[in-house]
C-alpha cells in the first residue's frame, strides 16, 4: 500500500514534466527505482523552498553537469543538501534569483568539498 502510494505521487510529479523529455529522462535516471527515499527528500525540499519543481530538477541537472565537467561524484541526497544550502544563501541575502543561477554561481564561487574523484574503473 505506501509502495502503492509512493509511485502514485511519482507518477503525478513526473507529469509535471511530461513536455520537458530531457527533464523527464534525468527525473527517471536518478529518482525511478524502486527506493524512493532521494525522491522523498527532494519533494521536502521543494515544498520547503520558495522555487518551484521545474527549477530543483534543472538545478540539480547543472550540478550533475558540473560533476561531470570535474570528474567528480557526490550522492543525489548530497546534491539535494547544496541546493537546499544554496536555498538558505539566497534566503539570508533577501533576494530570490533564478534556482538554476543561484547554484550554478555557488559552484563556481565555492566549488563543493563534500565531492570525490569519480574511480577510473567505471
Amino acid at each position: 500500500m505506501i509502495q502503492g502510494m509512493r509511485d502514485s505521487v511519482y507518477d503525478q510529479f513526473r507529469k509535471s514534466f511530461i513536455g520537458s523529455p530531457e527533464l523527464l529522462v534525468y527525473l527517471d535516471a536518478k529518482f525511478g527505482d524502486e527506493d524512493r527515499g532521494d525522491f522523498n527528500e527532494l519533494l521536502e525540499s521543494i515544498d520547503e523552498s520558495e522555487f518551484s519543481a521545474r527549477a530543483w530538477i534543472e538545478a540539480l541537472i547543472i550540478f550533475e553537469d558540473w560533476l561531470q565537467e570535474k570528474s567528480l561524484d557526490l550522492s543525489i541526497a548530497d546534491q539535494i543538501a547544496y541546493i537546499c544550502c544554496s536555498v538558505e544563501s539566497v534566503r539570508a541575502g533577501g533576494s530570490l534569483e533564478y534556482l538554476p543561477t543561484v547554484v550554478t554561481e555557488m559552484l563556481e564561487q565555492y566549488g563543493c568539498a563534500n565531492a570525490v574523484k569519480r574511480s577510473t574503473e567505471d
